[in-house]
């Protein structure tokens, strides 16, 4: 749970938070801490208190520079072991907005998510960590943010390349997903000057590699 890509997914949702111009004086951080969301959970949940400290101190630096002040005002962090059931989440996020947070991160699961497109208004912003029905548009105060197939080949590619590797072999399951990374794995590493070698699938049915 303490992987750099939790750091790194957490520091990507403090830059989303600053590029949609969301300035919060209290955050809820609405996550589910059991079930089968319980590890992604945990790993966010580091990451995320990794990325809000070090904001934190970075702010905190500013500020005293900029006002000579020693007690700048520090970004409130609240964090909520959230339900998976859609009445007892929407209970907890009107509780998370009366305790004062004007900014929720959560949820996670696509069926919460959904339940959030089909509300009539929001009272604050939510980024909500992964995405809802993508066919459906909405003016609402959501924002969904989240790593696809094709994301997560990129930043591989991206990170390859950042290391030295010019020469790859793309190794993925025979599935429909497979192939979605395959693609974009290669079409990121081959733009930026790289050079797929070969490229092999394996069945995604096997559990045994070892013959």
């Amino acid at each position: 749970t303490e992987h750099d890509a939790a750091k790194l997914f957490a520091l990507n949702l403090v830059e989303e938070s600053e590029r949609i111009n969301i300035r919060p004086e209290r955050i809820a951080l609405m996550l589910p801490f059991s079930g089968r969301f319980e590890q992604v959970s945990e790993a966010i949940q580091n990451g995320f208190l990794y990325a809000y400290y070090q904001d934190q101190l970075a702010k905190d630096q500013l500020i005293q520079v900029q006002l000579n002040q020693n007690q700048p005002i520090k970004t409130e962090l609240e964090i909520i072991n959230a339900s998976t059931d859609a009445a007892e989440f929407n209970l907890q996020y009107r509780q998370a907005i009366e305790n004062g947070a004007d900014f929720i991160v959560g949820p996670i699961n696509k069926t919460l998510i959904e339940s959030l497109q089909n509300r009539d208004s929001m009272p604050v912003p939510t980024l909500a960590l992964n995405y809802g029905d993508e066919s459906k548009s909405t003016d609402l105060n959501l924002y969904q943010f989240g790593l696809s197939p094709e994301d997560e080949a990129e930043q591989i590619a991206d990170y390859a390349l950042a290391q030295g590797k010019r020469h790859a072999i793309i190794l993925v399951p025979d599935t429909s997903w497979g192939q979605r990374l395959h693609q974009a794995f290669k079409l990121r590493f081959e733009s930026l000057g790289g050079y797929v070698v070969d490229s092999e699938t394996y069945p995604s049915s096997k559990s045994d590699y070892s013959v």
